[in-house]
């Protein structure tokens, strides 16, 4: 038990110099520029008509699914002005999560999605870059 004491005190050490050290610009800025494209991906599945862009059956399920990226709006802000990295990392782990679920799954599930579609397209470079954007912050961080 003794000889864990002092590996002990070095991880204390370190989660007290990680509590106070603040989220990096580049995560920041990647954070702001998803919730700005967030917005305007969220606003364009609300307001548009079913079958002219989206591939939704109809205007209830093209405005229940805009919730998704609408909520990432107020979510990607607050872990972007968290006042420590530590306070925001766990948010920004299921961030990056949802991303890759979205890039992921139109693969795995090939025959649901029309990749040929060029929205669907859009959304997927969409969803990759800002994974991208977010694991080289994290891991800057």
């Amino acid at each position: 038990m003794l000889t864990l004491l002092p590996h002990l005190e070095a991880l204390v050490a370190t989660q007290a110099a990680l509590s106070s050290v603040p989220v990096n610009a580049l995560l920041q800025g990647a954070l702001f520029l998803e919730a700005g494209l967030m917005l305007i991906i969220g606003v364009v599945m609300f307001l548009n008509r079913p079958g002219a862009m989206s591939p939704q059956p109809d205007l209830m399920s093209a405005r229940v699914l805009a919730g998704w990226p609408l909520s990432y709006v107020l979510w990607a802000p607050t872990l972007a002005l968290a006042p420590s990295f530590t306070e925001a990392r766990g948010g920004i782990l299921v961030n990056m999560v949802w991303l890759a679920a979205w890039v992921i799954a139109p693969f795995i599930f090939r025959k649901h999605f029309d990749l040929a579609h060029r929205n669907t397209r859009i959304w997927l470079a969409v969803c990759a870059v800002l994974l991208v954007l977010l694991l080289v912050g994290f891991l800057i961080q």
